[in-house]
């Protein structure tokens, strides 16, 4: 009886814990452009404006989140999610694998591997490419920033060509979605070393593809084409070609979206939604919950943001919300934290945000022992003036405005903030280099919750921790979060988790934004979901004029 009691709570619980449900669609203000009335049209070409280049096509080295978004056209996933993430049975449906099956005592999974699908050169992707990929992904040689989805993954064996058995350490909350990931050609690979993998032209130039598209070209920083891929195993697109002009300015991307050279652009200024749905009867605005929040990260080995007091004065001396009422005209909430509040299981509502409190920002300054000694009106101490460059990319005048409203804040109790706006891949490549003392951005969060990547210690040396964050407490919650299954539990696990960030401040956290993209009225078949616009491009298809 116990036994049966165990097992029934583990598969509700592997099928439901740390996935949330959006908002349903009379929330969410043309979040479906589907045109299920209207006939399906076959041809015709997509063009959509992005603000930057993806950094690789091989997912073992990409760090953007829409550079995953890009490679959705060209490489398939074991498995995807459901378009609503509800729970129907599970939060997964086929894809690579048409099919799992769990052990009794769910140390094992198998997947089960469909026959018929091809790599675009023909050759049959089979659990050679999978068991490839995962050994590829937890090579230290390689670094995968997502290293730490395998912590709990035993073994990985393949038991035929269509059928892949992970077996892990433990019984734990993702296994399911922690072996889903982007599958790469073995065949591409067969002779290249880990070390060699890095520079190898298939990073530029993936002529081997699973994905319903393939790259016809690519011009760096400039335009990125996909063409139908006449292998893809499933339905074909109905759209034959997909173009990504790289737009950095976003005037520029608007004046393109209003003149008709491009027919989608995501990530609109809110301040512009109001005259686009008013001058421009062909456009459409898709608003939707995105998983998505900005910040301001403190590198932790810098002198200054090592005192967590100088990073709750930071925090205490913006004042977020007018930031957010100013930019974002609804579109937006101040964030506490790096748990979306749509995580209703998880998320900590007991926490609000720190107080805009200028006063008493100026009080830990001075505790810290920052004074105005020469009344110059900038702190100082030893000599030195509180000082610190800021940073954020071009590509986001959102960010822009934000960190001329927070530098015109922190002058006023004596911080003096340099704004450096630099390329978003330099930006990248700066943060990934610790070569940055304090910088806008913002983090996509995964489906699942599973803060390790970013928060634990030892995601420092590989992984997201890019700011150098270590809290022995932090880690000791993360790990034990990771390993609950009992509901109750976890959830007091991860609101301490969110407690002790919320005091230490690690990160000014701004705000969780909504996605707000344009796209030409006549683009049909769009399903909106948090992780982006593209989620079935493959059912997209353009009605004639």
């Amino acid at each position: 009886m116990e036994k049966n009691m165990r097992r029934t709570t583990l598969i509700c619980f592997l099928v439901a814990l740390f996935l949330f449900s959006c908002s349903s669609d009379k929330d969410n203000k043309g979040s479906k452009n589907d045109g299920n009335s209207l006939q399906k049209k076959n041809g015709g070409t997509v063009v959509s404006a992005i603000s930057s280049d993806i950094d690789s096509w091989n997912t073992l080295f990409s760090q953007q989140s829409h550079g995953e978004e890009l490679r959705r056209f060209l490489f398939l996933k074991t498995l995807t999610y459901n378009e609503n993430l509800k729970i129907r049975g599970s939060d997964f449906r086929p894809c690579l694998a048409h099919s799992w099956r769990f052990s009794e005592d769910f140390l094992n999974v198998t997947l089960y591997l469909q026959e018929n699908l091809r790599w675009s050169d023909g050759v049959p992707i089979t659990a050679h490419d999978v068991l490839f990929t995962y050994q590829k992904m937890i090579d230290p040689v390689i670094g995968y920033p997502h290293f730490s989805r395998f912590d709990f993954v035993d073994t990985c064996r393949v038991i035929n060509d269509y059928e892949i058995k992970f077996h892990f350490k433990e019984v734990y909350a993702n296994e399911l979605d922690h072996i889903n990931f982007e599958v790469l050609p073995k065949h591409v690979f067969d002779r290249v070393s880990s070390e060699e993998m890095r520079d190898h032209p298939f990073n530029e130039n993936p002529s081997v593809v699973s994905g319903p598209y393939r790259l016809k070209r690519w011009e760096r920083g400039q335009l990125i084409e996909f063409e139908k891929n006449p292998e893809y195993g499933f339905s074909k697109p109905h759209i034959d070609r997909f173009i990504f002009r790289v737009i950095p300015n976003q005037i520029s991307r608007l004046t393109s979206l209003k003149t008709g050279s491009v027919q989608l652009v995501q990530s609109v200024s809110p301040e512009q939604v109001e005259s686009l749905q008013k001058d421009n009867p062909n456009l459409n605005m898709l608003i939707y919950p995105s998983l998505s929040y900005e910040y301001i990260g403190w590198l932790h080995d810098h002198p200054l943001f090592k005192d967590r007091r100088i990073r709750r004065a930071m925090t205490m001396g913006i004042n977020r919300r007018q930031i957010v009422d100013a930019l974002f005209h609804g579109y937006a909430r101040e964030c506490i934290g790096p748990v979306h509040p749509a995580r209703k299981d998880f998320y900590n509502s007991r926490l609000k945000p720190l107080p805009y409190d200028p006063e008493q920002a100026k009080s830990l300054l001075a505790e810290a022992g920052w004074t105005d000694g020469n009344d110059d009106g900038i702190l100082d101490k030893e000599g030195k003036n509180l000082s610190f460059v800021l940073k954020t990319n071009i590509n986001s005048q959102l960010r822009i405005d934000a960190a001329t409203m927070i530098q015109a804040d922190l002058k006023k109790i004596g911080v003096k903030a340099v704004l450096e706006i630099v390329e978003f891949n330099v930006m990248i490549a700066q943060q990934t280099a610790r070569d940055y003392e304090a910088l806008i951005s913002g983090w996509s969060m995964n489906i699942t919750f599973d803060p390790t990547d970013i928060w634990h210690s030892k995601s420092i040396a590989s992984g997201y921790n890019e700011h150098n964050y270590a809290n022995a407490a932090v880690d000791s919650l993360i790990d034990l979060g990771r390993r609950t299954l009992d509901k109750d539990k976890s959830r007091h696990i991860w609101y301490r988790f969110q407690e002790v960030l919320y005091e230490d401040q690690p990160y000014t956290f701004l705000y969780v934004k909504d996605h707000v993209d344009a796209i030409d009225n006549r683009i049909k078949g769009v399903k909106t979901w948090p992780k982006g616009v593209y989620y079935n491009m493959e059912e997209w298809w353009i009605e004639e004029p």
